[in-house]
């Protein structure tokens, strides 16, 4: 699917050329065959694992503390992967989030991760043979009209067309009504303050986080390193322990701080981080999680596992580590599953809490690519979708209403 690729080191710039001269030819030919090899496995369909530290009881809404009663209440709803490869290049996006978007516009705010980055100077890719993606300008028009409020902007695909490439995004996410969070023009903008969306009266302050960006090979077979400065937060979420841990942990408490500051009465972070294909969270991502509720987030949200993976409530908070694909190609039925998870606030004497929360599960389908909402009481291939969401979800998958499963 999109991400397996050799890891970003956010370094100062090197001279490439010395690097290659100094490595030698023997470890270039190595950096391309692991390229190639890297190439040919996003060619196979994946097929997702159990790991071992997985989470044995998937959090429900029923394990939620009890909220205080009454007051204002807000409904948000998060999507997972917004993706776009070479077989979708001729969709018609519209139609591919047509059966779901009455239920992304009836949200009062609706946040998706949008994992590919929208270059008009450029042709929409992937690039052949990579996974270096450039979306469609009609893509983003389909997701505003879809319902979509929020996108989600850092992730290891924000720098696949470099840092033009990452600016022309944020222009055309927001020439169109959509608020990016986890990206900026400059690394100070981005550092400075959250992104705080007004919802109701009641301010809500965003976070991003990601694995870091992809690298991928120029044409003379060199890995192009992502500069130090790019602005988004990128994070070793896979080695989360000594002075990466130490790291986030500060980088967290300072963005929390800066929300408190702002009035924010709820606060959010997401983040793009775990291991691909795998149904459970493993434990490095899993403390990254508890050290992002123990310096204060509200609420975390998860993407790029590519599948869905069970939430977990930690200290009250809710974590939803990761949301599966909403809108990709379709590889196996794990990767073709995902959810809107729809969460309910309750704003009550100045305080806002986290009341419940629900999956809904959806398929990607063929032809057209086409975001379809599972409904549990139909038979065949929505039996066998609902399955696969149901025995990562559990208590916490619920059926569609029927206004919108009907198709």
């Amino acid at each position: 699917m999109s991400c397996m690729h050799s890891r970003s080191r956010l370094l100062p710039g090197p001279d490439l050329d010395q690097v290659a001269a100094a490595l030698g030819a023997s470890l270039t030919a190595a950096v391309v065959a692991f390229w190639g090899v890297v190439a040919f496995h996003h060619e196979k369909p994946y097929r997702p694992v159990i790991v071992a530290d997985s989470i044995p009881t998937p959090a429900a809404a029923e394990d939620l503390p009890s909220p205080p009663p009454g007051g204002l209440r807000i409904r948000l709803g998060f999507a997972g992967d917004l993706m776009q490869f070479g077989e979708q290049r001729n969709d018609d996006f519209r139609g591919s989030y047509a059966l779901v978007a009455p239920h992304i516009r009836s949200l009062d705010l609706a946040v998706g991760n949008l994992e590919f980055p929208v270059d008009s100077t450029l042709p929409a890719g992937p690039d052949p043979g990579t996974v270096r993606f450039n979306g469609s300008p009609a893509h983003l028009d389909a997701i505003v009209e879809a319902g979509f409020d929020v996108a989600q902007t850092a992730n290891n695909h924000t720098y696949d067309r470099g840092l033009d490439g990452l600016l022309r995004t944020l222009a055309s996410v927001r020439a169109r009504g959509l608020r990016p969070v986890g990206t900026d023009t400059t690394r100070a903008r981005l550092d400075a303050d959250p992104v705080l969306v007004e919802v109701k009266g009641v301010r809500l302050a965003f976070r991003a986080y990601s694995t870091p960006p992809n690298t991928y090979l120029d044409p003379a077979g060199r890995p192009g390193w992502v500069p130090r400065d790019v602005p988004m937060d990128a994070l070793d979420f896979e080695h989360w322990r000594d002075a990466d841990r130490a790291h986030g942990q500060a980088l967290f408490r300072s963005h929390v701080a800066q929300a408190r500051a702002a009035r924010a009465g709820l606060v959010i972070a997401m983040v793009h981080w775990g291991r691909q294909y795998y149904l459970a969270p493993s434990a490095d991502q899993r403390r990254a999680a508890h050290d992002l509720v123990d310096a204060g987030y509200d609420l975390v949200i998860g993407t790029h596992s590519h599948v869905l993976v069970p939430p977990e409530l930690y200290r009250g908070r809710l974590i939803a580590y990761s949301l599966g694909n909403f809108l990709s190609q379709t590889v196996s039925p794990e990767t073709s599953v995902g959810a809107v998870l729809d969460v309910d606030l309750v704003e009550h004497g100045g305080r806002v809490v986290v009341a419940g929360f629900r999956y809904r599960a959806t398929e990607v389908r063929l032809p057209g690519h086409v975001v379809t909402p599972i409904d549990s009481t139909r038979s065949g291939r929505d039996a066998a979708a609902w399955a696969v969401a149901r025995r990562v979800l559990g208590r916490a998958l619920v059926p569609w209403d029927s206004v919108v499963a009907q198709r």
